[in-house]
Formats: C-alpha cells, sequence, structure tokens
C-alpha cells in the first residue's frame, strides 16, 4: 500500500508499506523415488519504503510516474526445518534455522501508472528494480544421527539483493487536489 501527499500537481511525496508472509513445504525424492528431503519454512517481513514521485501527465486521469524510494524493515518472524535422508530412509542431517536479528536497507526506482478513481484514490500498478543490503545473525540447531548433537550455532551473515519487482495495488492522495484549475488570462 502506497500513501503519497501531493505537494505540487505533478510531486509527490509518501511511503509505501509492505508485508510478505512465505510458508513453504518442500518434498525431495531420488531417481529410485525414495524421499531423500523434506523442509518446512515460513517467514513474515514488514518493509517501509519513503518515495518520491514525479507524475508525468498529471492532468489525465490514468497518470504515468516516475518514483525513487529508499527505506528498510526487518523479518518479524523466520523460520525454516531441513531433513535429508539416506536411500535407505534413514535421517542424514537434521536442521533449524531462525533468524534472531535481521535488517534490510533497501533503495527503490520504479516506473508505473496511477488509475485515479477520484482525486484521492488511484489503482497503482508498476515495474521496477530494488536493490536491497541484507544482514542478519542466524540461529542454528543441526543434529546429525551420527554425533548425537553438534549443538547450536550462531552465524551472522549478509547479502547483497537486485531484484526486479512487479507491483499493483492502491494509492491514496492526501493534501491539494490532483487536477489543478488553471487560471484563465485576459
Amino acid at each position: 500500500m502506497n500513501t503519497a501527499y501531493l505537494i505540487r500537481k505533478n510531486f509527490a511525496i509518501g511511503t509505501g508499506l509492505f508485508s510478505y508472509y512465505t510458508q513453504i513445504t518442500s518434498l525431495g525424492y531420488s531417481e529410485s523415488n525414495n524421499k531423500i528431503a523434506e523442509g518446512k519454512f515460513k517467514s513474515y517481513l514488514l518493509l517501509g519504503v519513503p518515495f518520491l514521485r514525479y507524475y508525468l501527465n498529471p492532468d489525465s486521469k490514468s497518470s504515468l510516474y516516475i518514483q525513487l524510494g529508499a527505506g528498510g524493515g526487518k523479518y518479524i518472524y523466520y523460520n525454516s526445518d531441513y531433513t535429508r535422508y539416506y536411500e535407505t530412509g534413514e535421517i542424514y542431517t537434521k536442521s533449524s534455522y531462525n533468524y534472531i536479528d535481521h535488517r534490510i536497507v533497501s533503495i527503490q526506482s520504479f516506473i508505473g501508472l496511477n488509475h485515479f478513481f477520484n482525486e484521492n484514490i488511484a489503482f497503482n500498478t508498476g515495474v521496477g528494480f530494488n536493490y536491497a543490503k541484507v544482514e542478519y545473525t542466524n540461529y542454528v540447531i543441526n543434529n546429525y544421527p551420527i554425533t548425537p548433537n553438534s549443538g547450536t550455532q550462531t552465524f551472522a551473515l549478509s547479502s547483497k539483493q537486485k531484484i526486479i519487482l512487479w507491483r499493483f495495488g492502491f494509492t491514496f492522495v492526501l493534501g491539494k487536489d490532483k487536477e489543478v484549475k488553471a487560471e484563465k488570462t485576459p
């Protein structure tokens, strides 16, 4: 969801608030159709990205825009459990991952279209590029049947991500009216 404040006829400042919930269950099989892996993954992410937006044709009901933004967020919840098996069905290894600290810094650029239903609400779609730096601390429990329990380990990791984005949703415009009436000249 985006909320914007129109400070001029063709220029807005605002913020995008995004949340992502992911749940994945996976199974892996060998060529002989024996189960060799299974896993479960759940995560919930919150991200806020303030932006500057320039409308290319602000007098139109459907207005193209260019947007630049930067912000950040973090995983509120992250858990991944994974088990690997030998062909015989015996457990080879078990792992559990939990993020205990996670930070994202994001820089985004978009080109998009707002289709205004009225002066304050628009359907929004856009395509863009997101560059993110992710830093997190990972709490890992590995359990190997050969070694009874390898114990708990904590890792500090970072990654750089380049992501193509496609979004659709709604923009709520606050402040000045979208259409500014032209003044008559004598």
